[in-house]
């Protein structure tokens, strides 16, 4: 019996750590081969097969019991070979959410898409929610559930650490394959038919190698079409030079005939622009290494940009400074050097994209990245800046992301801390007294995105009681490219005026400016950009921003969704200018919306089919009070328990600025700790658990009143300090919320056995409306606001449970 719960326990473990390394890898290769915003849909994909699979246990209870091992077999098998099927089918089914609008084939295949996704999704929980119909303590299993859920977190990141996202696949699919060898092992010596089980294994041993040849073989993983490197590699004699992974990206380094990258370039330059070599972040993002041997004339393009402005505005300024945010290929720290900076701070997040310039193109570059006059640190824009002390002359955020990918908005549902109020006064308050924050970002019809800037940087401005701000602001425009430039002191707007003259690049604002002076060079419809930027400055700002046609009301860290520009009424717009303008991916949380409401509908009838679809079924047995409780209280502590790890998740991101080992350090501690919470639960007294409710509505309510408070005392702390006190603050709430389910589970499986596979799948299907719903308040009211909803639900679900104890 001992030995029989040790297996199940490790059943449990192993499946629950690949589910959640799939969806991490998953996602990874999904942003390689496309983008990010639609692969990471995987997540509410995989939340809903927990709840299909706790539909289909509760139909066929009674027949898997009599069939446990049969049926165990089976689905680890089912489950092994879907997601291989699975990968194979998305990456042939031809969707492209760039023709949505006008091929209606598209919604088809995006269906499929989810389809396919969906069936390894099942068969993985389907496995764990079988474990619960036997003779086992649900607090163990629970735990062992949690805790594979927390080490899969961990060990994917251990393998994007050391391997390519396709390799780790296969890696993973192998601890799949052991595992299922392990289990037939251990029914080998129970049964007759060896010879089958001995087969069985071989050939479930030798599948990820055969799917790895497949990989190699086949055209499975190509990329996008529509990403910059497709285009890279279809120039003449293109080749990939470098490639170098880590889990922040995959880098590689292109070489082609005629390549060259220089954006919000003056069409008035008439000198040479050398071929260069192009830096790609998953396939996208480029950022250009400029061939350099210490002849700045050669390098004299990039002075005709619209991010040179605030060089010119400071240029018989001696003794500058400034700070690169996103070295990439230098373009930046190059544009520095060119006009005399003698100290320049370059920031760089991806270490591989250091190395790459530092060692592997240092000659070819000039060596920049060793240059005397520059320092380059490898960190968060916001870390650094946070626990900076020196004060920048200027300070440069200038084309973060590529041009293909901002224009299709597949970043519209990922967050920034880059471009929020906070940010932007963190960065302005690093200015020396004749200091400029410049940010240049891709310009966009209809305005929106330039729009929303405008409105973040005066809110700052207003926030930090700036005098005369209006004067101490310039923005101008390229064919392609906005440049905007704050200043601590009054901008002189006859520099500007030349500059623009010099380039023929267009005023969009500057304090004085003149009608004539509008819509000269790149000629619009109407004077979008002036018009906006002219309302935004005045006093009437909130009333413009709100009856906008886009959401460009500006981003918090609360709420850092600066990339989101849709609102109600951008659907006129879209009805206006059709998706070729504003694409099916640009929608924002509209595409959240689109996906809530099948989901919800679907959770709503599969919850309610097991009461009716088996006759003399034992949950119908049970009365109306009890089965509204049940249904209320998983329900709930599903919806709350998510709402919760997506804000701290969000919140610590922040803290530990390092996106990918930010994600990993959270949810392996929020899972880990509430495995361990709810391996205790069982010494824990019934009647003594609704505390538990109300100590996770205190702790939480203790962090939205002091969290931020918190991280400004340690923030300036090395990152292995700063992940102790991380899992210390996730690690005490991540126990008591262990605890809610597994405890009310228990004293279910006691009274009515049937009702612990019915509870599990309202469970699934909370978890998954509680994804895209905290991601859709998230951008409508923000994080704390979710937080304390999280709060109500878990005191409300203490009184229920109190009521499931009694009954």
């Amino acid at each position: 019996m001992e030995n029989n719960k040790k297996i199940t326990n490790f059943i449990v473990f192993s499946t629950s750590l690949t589910i959640l390394a799939f969806e991490i890898i998953f996602i990874r290769i999904f942003a390689l081969k496309e983008w990010q915003n639609y692969a990471s849909m995987i997540i509410c994909l995989a939340l809903l097969g927990f709840g299909i699979s706790g539909t289909i246990i509760t139909l066929l209870k009674n027949w898997i019991k009599k069939n446990i091992i049969f049926v165990n077999i089976i689905s680890m098998i089912l489950y092994f070979l879907f997601l291989i099927i699975s990968f194979i089918l998305y990456s042939i089914i031809p969707f492209n959410p760039f023709e949505i609008g006008w091929d209606y084939r598209q919604i088809f295949y995006l269906f499929l898409h989810f389809i396919v996704l969906l069936l390894p999704f099942t068969a993985g929980p389907f496995i764990i929610g079988v474990q619960f119909l036997g003779n086992v303590n649900i607090s163990r299993i629970y735990f062992s559930n949690l805790i594979g859920s927390g080490a899969g977190t961990i060990i994917v990141l251990f393998l994007l650490s050391l391997f390519h996202a396709y390799t780790s696949l296969i890696i993973l699919l192998s601890i799949i394959s052991i595992t299922i060898v392990i289990f037939l092992t251990y029914d080998f010596f129970k049964r007759q038919k060896k010879i089958i089980y001995l087969a069985i294994g071989i050939m479930i041993i030798l599948v990820p190698f055969l799917f790895y040849l497949l990989l190699k073989n086949s055209d499975l993983l190509k990329v996008s079409e529509y990403k910059g490197i497709s285009y890279a590699l279809k120039m003449p004699n293109a080749k990939v030079l470098v490639e170098k992974h880590n889990p922040l990206g995959f880098v590689q380094v292109i070489e082609a005939e005629g390549l060259r990258v220089v954006n919000g370039l003056s069409y008035n330059f008439q000198g040479q622009i050398p071929v260069q070599k192009g830096i790609y972040f998953d396939g996208d993002s480029v950022s250009a290494i400029t061939p350099f041997d210490d002849d700045f004339n050669k390098v004299d393009f990039l002075k005709y940009t619209s991010s040179a402005l605030p060089f010119y505005l400071l240029e018989n300024e001696k003794n500058k400074s400034s700070l690169i945010v996103g070295a990439g290929g230098g373009e930046g720290i190059l544009r520095s050097l060119s006009f005399g900076i003698k100290q320049v701070v370059g920031i760089e997040i991806n270490k591989n994209v250091i190395e790459i310039m530092k060692n592997d193109f240092a000659d070819y570059s000039g060596n920049i990245y060793n240059h005397k006059n520059v320092k380059i640190i490898n960190s968060d824009a916001r870390q650094y800046i946070r626990g900076a002390k020196s004060k920048y002359d200027i300070i440069e955020i200038s084309l973060l992301d590529s041009f293909t990918a901002a224009a299709s908005g597949v970043y519209s549902l990922n967050e920034s801390y880059l471009y929020t109020i906070e940010s932007f006064k963190e960065f302005y308050d690093r200015l020396s007294d004749r200091g400029i924050l410049a940010i240049t970002r891709w310009l966009k019809e209809p305005p929106r995105d330039n729009v929303k800037l405008f409105a973040t940087i005066v809110k700052v401005m207003r926030k930090n009681e700036i005098v005369d701000f209006n004067k101490k602001i310039a923005f101008i425009r390229s064919a392609n490219t906005a440049t905007l430039c704050v200043s601590k002191q009054k901008i002189n707007t006859d520099i500007v005026r030349r500059f623009c003259d010099k380039n023929s690049f267009d005023l969009i604002y500057v304090s004085n400016i003149k009608d004539n002076e509008i819509n000269v060079n790149f000629r619009l419809k109407k004077p979008y950009f002036y018009e906006a930027c002219k309302k935004i400055i005045t006093d009437n700002a909130e009333e413009f921003i709100n009856n906008y046609s886009f959401f460009v009301k500006p981003a918090t860290d609360d709420s850092p969704y600066y990339f989101n520009f849709f609102k109600l009424k951008t659907i006129k717009s879209i009805l206006e200018t059709g998706t070729r303008q504003i694409p099916f991916t640009e929608w924002g949380y509209a595409i959240l919306v689109i996906l809530l409401i099948p989901v919800s509908l679907l959770s709503f009838i599969l919850i309610i089919i097991p009461l009716f679809i088996v006759k003399k079924n034992a949950i119908t047995s049970s009365s109306v009070p009890i089965r509204l409780n049940v249904f209320l209280y998983f329900f709930m502590i599903g919806i709350g328990f998510f709402f919760i790890e997506m804000s701290l998740i969000q919140k610590f991101i922040l803290f530990l600025s390092h996106p990918m080992y930010s994600l990993t350090v959270i949810i392996s501690s929020i899972l880990i700790f509430s495995g361990l919470g709810s391996y205790f639960s069982n010494r824990i007294k019934d009647k003594n658990k609704s505390i538990v409710f109300i100590i996770i509505g205190i702790i939480i309510a203790i962090y939205i009143l002091f969290l931020d408070r918190i991280f400004m005392i340690f923030i300036t702390q090395n990152i292995i300090t700063k992940i102790i006190i991380s899992v210390i603050l996730l690690g005490i709430p991540g126990f008591f919320m262990g605890i809610p389910f597994p405890s009310a589970l228990s004293i279910i499986k006691n009274k009515n056995e049937s009702l612990v596979p019915w509870a599990w799948g309202i469970n699934g299907f909370a978890s998954v409306i509680s994804i895209l719903l905290a991601a859709i308040l998230a951008i409508i009211i923000g994080f704390t606001k979710v937080l304390m909803i999280a709060v109500l639900l878990y005191l409300i679900a203490g009184i229920i449970y109190g009521k499931i104890r009694k009954s």
